[in-house]
């Protein structure tokens, strides 16, 4: 399981990245979710704007709750035993990040082939049909859950975003990092974080200069203790924050990890006039290195029906 998340860590590329930014800079609309079918009891779903719209889905039911792909066959089963992909389904990829995972191709064979990717009942994704090429007040989303035979609709609508434009963020100065070790700002809101590593040992500070994540070639690891982490962990849906423990837990394959990055938009986002400067601290091996940042607002061009 944590070799799968690893290896498809490992492949986000700057295409996807591309991809994602355009689409969110341009986003004048977003969507909302009606309330759940009554049928779905013990079932938690909530849509949030995360990298791109994005839908968590929890069921912590015995009983496998499928997620059906535009073509009506599944690639997410989720129960309280964890979260497994159909790994012959193109939906899988696709939804993995937003703009999908480049260069992946859905295994060969004859029907669905089921692999483990989390041991949490919880798993949030970016499903195509939340983000149409030209959304209106006219416009309805929907997508088809199953379970135990019975298939469900989770819809929505869309609605003129609630914001006038975004916070761009940007280095204030090029980082100056060891070999081995690249770190790269992600679109979004807030903008979220990749760091990569082929050697040296990365540790990731939080906001009170406690460690939140390490990354080797090895094993990326988390600090459940962070607060920073149990932020990010309920903004991105992908693992659920530990409760009751404080210490390193192993949460995929080596090598590369992001992260959404809080920091990177004021606490009070709404105050657009000034410039919002951030910083985040990392200690590569024994070498502790500060990077700098700003963030700035962008208008978008309003709707008429606003």
């Amino acid at each position: 399981m944590t070799r799968w998340r690893g290896l498809i860590a490992l492949l986000l590329l700057p295409w996807a990245v591309t991809s994602w930014a355009h689409a969110d800079h341009q986003a004048d609309w977003r969507p909302i979710l009606d309330p759940v079918p009554a049928g779905l009891t013990g079932v938690q779903v909530t849509l949030s704007q995360t990298l791109a719209p994005q839908l968590l889905l929890r069921h912590t039911g015995t009983t496998p709750l499928e997620v059906l792909a535009e073509d009506g066959q599944p690639f997410l089963r989720i129960s309280a035993r964890g979260t497994e992909a159909n790994v012959r389904h193109a939906a899988w990829f696709d939804t993995y990040l937003p703009g999908g995972l480049p260069q992946r191709q859905p295994e060969p064979g004859e029907g669905p082939l089921w692999r483990w990717v989390s041991g949490q009942p919880t798993w949030g994704w970016f499903d195509r049909r939340l983000a149409p090429e030209a959304p209106s007040a006219q416009t309805r989303w929907t997508l088809s859950v199953r379970r135990a035979g019975k298939t469900y609709a989770l819809s929505g609508r869309f609605v003129p975003a609630l914001t006038g434009g975004f916070w761009q963020a940007r280095w204030r100065s090029t980082p100056q990092l060891p070999d081995g070790v690249t770190i790269q700002l992600i679109p979004g809101q807030p903008f979220g974080v990749m760091v990569s590593t082929r050697g040296p040992r990365v540790e990731v500070r939080d906001r009170a200069d406690q460690p939140f994540l390490e990354v080797t070639p090895q094993a990326v690891r988390a600090h459940t203790g962070s607060a920073l982490w149990r932020e990010t962990t309920t903004q991105i849906g992908l693992l659920e924050a530990a409760t009751g423990r404080s210490g390193w837990q192993t949460i995929a394959g080596g090598g590369r990890t992001t992260w959404i990055e809080p920091r990177t938009v004021p606490d009070r986002p709404e105050q657009t006039q000034a410039r919002h400067r951030w910083s985040l601290t990392l200690k590569i091996n024994d070498q502790v290195i500060p990077l700098q940042g700003e963030s700035t607002w962008v208008k978008r061009r309003r709707l008429a029906a606003e």
